[in-house]
């Protein structure tokens, strides 16, 4: 081998697993020199590092604590953080690993395949000092004695950490110790499930996890991650490259996609299936059909097939499968129609389920349809007199398709809601979901939701007979659009942040004000359920104080102390009326309590009722201390604002001086307090400015222009945007023993307020908001009923059900609508059959075609008539008669189309306004074929034009005057 054919190698590839293996052990002879000051002298070491510190901005918070610290956790999430680019991966790495060595050693050329890379905001949390000790020993024990080392006291401390869950533990464990721990990533976790090794939609326990540990079918650790990020997210180099001989080889391999598959009409019921005809299938996904090709058959539908279509993992994301189908069609094509059909279904079952009352919410009659979905398998629901669940068998495959044959047996509708996915409608259209409309209002109960997302339907904005508090609605998409600024923001990855918007906008400021007209009614209404008695304000917010460990100071001396006392009672008390967790275990003993304390004032005898309250109020505050869900979020919000003096200051005095804040500072502010926090694992949510205040953003641009004012489209789009991943939060943030594994949006005309390029974009920007969302969700299938035909391309063929008058309309020429011309789509899927010009600018065009025609064959008869005289004829000839026809045919034309009327005739016209008219008219046409035409038409129709003679005129007199100056000749010369 020659010295240049050396040169030219590439770098031999190192796979990531030695290269971890190498750092924890150089960590841990780290930490057996420096013991208990491990964080502390690794802070020091990693902070000297300019590659570390410009590639890992979120050590400058750890910089603000006390005793800036570093844990092993966090050293290992730096380099393997979600959307990390590879090359900054490996300069982290060798940065690390000159610092840890002092060896010069690089690698130059690491293959990062299978190695998870979690969302990185939590895990980078600053942990409290006494567990970051806890997480040097347990990161100790286990270079050491291997999965030997993993104890249930070690698992039960390790998910009680700060920013830490079963996922990310499991995944850290896998890191520093490949060969003897598995990771519970997403994609490994769903690969075992679906491959039978851990029970489905299942809380993994230590027991649980033990035993995957101890499988003797599961021996090559880093084979499966490999295995199960290819299952995932590449199914076809999946079944190329492992299937033969992966750990699935002798199981049977379920393909769990979610897909909303489609809806089917039973018995006619006229009011509420409008145009939609009786026993029609009408396909959401035409991945998976029925046998049956009769759709309009009256039998029940026993066999669907499953045929392998190209990209259908094309909107998957890292984080969460996405499936993308789209309803086109006319306005009246029943769009809508099926889609309130969808919803409901929903409201029936609620009530059937008892997620809504039945007492105040009756159900809905002859719904008659049905719906199919997909997650292991197929079901199906039919909404009938009663509510009726089914499941699908996988039956044998036939040619690369999957076979599901329906099992006649029902499901116990109550125990399909692992399986059954949570619904978000977004639908801003002020004419739709009118309530006052319907003899049954099944819309009020889904849209003023306040159920902790336990009926799975959720519509928004919210409406109240029909109408849209735009205020209202303003002030809540502005906190959860704050809390995505924040949340969703990346400073080692500006260009993936949420703050960017189209064409080089970017948000970089907000403002606080004071809500005072929602305070009168929180006040009010405080007032109202303590029965106007001051004591129970004051005994609640002691008892505030006691659990969240408000000091005096804080709770008595600072800005806004009264409004936010009424508000965090009427919270307080908002919260056990409203959500089962809370209204079962304290409503009527509390409010029996606030009774009896009342009753007592007055009689003089308070001590031993107040202290029975105080201790009830105790166990309540502490309940909802722990619980981090939306349930909990205003209420703490507001708390947290009157304990932390530094956040109250940094709020108030920006209310104060009217001066925005720029979102990195308040980021700065927030992530200081989490930091610093010993006792409580606060969130960036929680300490969001309380509800009392009203929220407004600005641009980075010269004048700090107000974001709201500016556009309203793309102010609308990010509102939009913020909506969805609240929702997303909040069903995946309640218990996961009881909440939903798969969701549905509906986006019912979604492209209201936008311009087209941003309709262009918006598939894009939804996928790349939802890639940011940490998530336990299994799957995510969006369903548009659009207009838009920017929204189509970016939709494969397969996924659009094409609607016209009621009825499903089959594609006759089969081309693919991915990424397809405009004009095509709008010929095909929007039925366009009277072309894509303007009705009015159409109209305008037939008018002058048949005008210049009229006055074209009137010249002919004059014409002829001239001629007829000349050879002394008064009988009409053959070919005067044909004209005359013509010209009235031409003159009932221009009647029908509103331009004539009976009196008018080419006599009466203004020769020259009308000439003029027509000229200007075909002069503005844009369409050059059509212009062109017309061009020939009206040489014809005017043979002598007045605008050539007037161009002529123009023409002569600038020549004279040109020759005139050339012979230096003046007008007075020629006199």
């Amino acid at each position: 081998m020659t010295p240049d054919s050396r040169m030219q190698q590439s770098p031999p590839i190192t796979p990531w697993y030695e290269v971890y293996q190498k750092l924890a052990l150089q960590l841990q002879d780290f930490y057996r020199k420096h013991q208990s000051l491990s964080g502390q002298e690794l802070f020091k070491l990693l902070n000297r590092s300019h590659i570390y510190k410009t590639n890992n901005s979120w050590l400058s918070n750890v910089s603000r604590i006390p005793k800036p610290s570093l844990e092993p956790i966090q050293l290992f999430t730096s380099f393997s953080r979600s959307r990390q680019q590879e090359t900054i991966r490996q300069e982290i790495i060798n940065a690390v690993w000159t610092l840890l060595t002092s060896q010069k050693k690089t690698w130059e050329n690491i293959d990062f395949k299978g190695c998870p890379a979690p969302m990185a905001l939590k895990l980078q949390y600053v942990r409290p000092e006494f567990e970051q000790t806890k997480i040097w020993e347990y990161f100790n024990d286990i270079i050491e004695k291997g999965k030997n080392a993993l104890t249930s006291s070690l698992w039960d401390d390790a998910i009680a950490w700060r920013g830490i869950e079963i996922p990310s533990f499991t995944i850290f464990l896998f890191w520093i110790n490949s060969n003897e721990f598995i990771p519970l990533d997403k994609n490994t976790r769903q690969y075992l499930e679906y491959t039978g090794f851990i029970p489905l939609h299942t809380p993994i326990t230590f027991e649980t996890y033990r035993a995957l540990l101890n499988n003797n079918q599961i021996t090559d650790y880093i084979k499966l991650s490999s295995e199960a990020f290819y299952f995932n997210r590449d199914p076809l180099t999946f079944k190329e490259n492992f299937q033969t001989h992966s750990f699935a080889q002798k199981k049977e391999i379920i393909d769990y996609t979610f897909k909303f598959v489609g809806l089917r009409t039973l018995a006619r019921n006229k009011t509420l299936h409008k145009i939609l005809p009786f026993y029609q299938y009408y396909p959401l996904d035409h991945t998976i059909r029925p046998k049956d090709t009769d759709i309009k058959s009256r039998s029940i539908l026993q066999e669907f097939h499953q045929k392998p279509v190209h990209a259908e993992t094309l909107y998957n994301l890292e984080n969460i499968r996405v499936n993308i189908t789209a309803i086109v069609g006319k306005n009246g094509s029943g769009k809508s129609t099926l889609l309130d059909l969808v919803l409901m279904g929903i409201y029936n079952l609620s009530v059937q389920l008892g997620y809504l009352n039945s007492k105040e919410n009756k159900p809905l009659k002859k719904l008659n349809f049905e719906i199919y979905w997909h997650t292991d398998t197929l079901y199906k629901i039919i909404f009938d007199t009663e509510i009726y669940a089914y499941r699908f068998k996988r039956g044998n495959y036939e040619d690369s398709t999957i076979v599901y044959e329906l099992d006649e047996t029902p499901i116990p509708i109550e125990k399909i809601k692992n399986d059954f996915f949570y619904t978000i409608l977004v639908n801003y259209s002020h004419y739709a979901l009118n309530s006052s409309e319907h003899s049954t209002d099944w819309i009020t109960p889904l849209s003023h939701k306040n159920d902790g997302y336990i009926a799975p339907l959720v519509i928004n904005p919210k409406r109240t007979a029909g109408d849209i508090d735009i205020n209202t609605e303003k002030t809540l998409l502005n906190m959860r659009l704050l809390l995505n600024l924040l949340d969703l923001h990346d400073a080692d990855i500006p260009e993936q942040s949420f703050r960017y918007i189209d064409n080089g906008k970017y948000l970089k400021y907000f403002s606080v004000t004071h809500n005072k007209r929602k305070n009168v009614k929180k006040r009010k209404e405080a007032i109202q359920q303590t029965y106007d008695d001051p004591k129970i304000i004051r005994i609640v917010m002691n008892q505030v104080a006691n659990v969240f460990f408000l000091s005096e100071k804080s709770s008595h001396t600072e800005s806004y102390k009264e409004e936010l006392n009424y508000y965090i009672v009427n919270k307080l008390l908002a919260i056990v009326n409203r959500y089962d967790r809370y209204r079962m275990e304290y409503k009527e003993g509390l409010y029996n309590l606030i009774e009896y304390n009342i009753a007592s004032t007055i009689e003089g005898m308070d001590t031993e009722v107040e202290i029975l309250l105080e201790n009830r109020l105790q166990q309540l505050l502490g309940d909802i201390k722990n619980d981090h869900s939306h349930i909990t979020l205003k209420f703490k919000q507001a708390v947290y604002f009157l304990k932390y003096p530094a956040l109250r200051k940094f709020l108030s005095d920006a209310i104060k001086s009217k001066k925005q804040i720029e979102l990195d500072d308040y980021q700065q502010i927030i992530s200081t307090l989490i930091n610093s926090e010993e006792k409580e694992n606060l969130t960036t949510a929680e300490l969001l400015p309380p509800a009392i205040f009203k929220l407004d953003f600005y641009l980075d641009d010269p004048d700090k222009s107000s974001f709201s004012k500016v556009s309203s489209g793309e102010y609308q789009l990010l509102s939009v945007l913020s909506s969805i991943l609240y929702h997303i939060r909040n069903i995946d943030s309640v218990d996961r023993k009881n909440n939903y594994n798969y969701v549905t949006v509906l986006l019912d005309e979604i492209e209201l307020y936008f311009h087209p390029n941003m309709q262009r974009s918006f598939i894009r920007k939804l996928l790349e908001s939802l890639s940011k969302l940490d998530n336990n969700l299994y799957g995510i299938h969006i369903l548009f009923a659009t207009h838009s035909p920017f929204i189509l391309s970016d939709i494969h063929q397969q996924k659009i059900l094409k609607l016209k008058n009621g009825v499903t309309e089959h594609s006759e020429n089969g081309y693919n609508t991915f990424a397809a011309n405009i004009h095509d789509l709008l010929a095909d899927e929007f039925f366009l059959e009277e072309g894509y010009m303007g009705a009015f600018a159409q109209k305008q065009i037939e008018i002058a075609i048949n005008l210049l025609n009229y006055i074209k064959v009137d010249n002919e008869i004059k014409d002829l008539s001239i001629s007829s005289k000349k050879i002394s004829s008064n009988e009409p000839t053959f070919l005067q008669q044909k004209l005359e026809n013509e010209l009235a045919s031409y003159k009932e034309k221009l009647k029908e189309m509103g331009y004539w009327d009976n009196n008018k005739t080419v006599e009466n016209l203004d020769p020259q306004s009308e000439q003029k008219r027509l000229y200007q008219l075909i002069e503005i046409i844009g369409e050059p074929l059509i212009q062109e035409k017309l061009r020939n038409m009206y040489r014809t129709a005017f043979p002598y034009n007045i605008e050539d003679e007037s161009t002529s005129r123009t023409n002569a007199k600038q020549n004279i005057l040109r020759l005139m100056r050339e012979n230096n000749i003046n007008l007075q010369d020629l006199q």
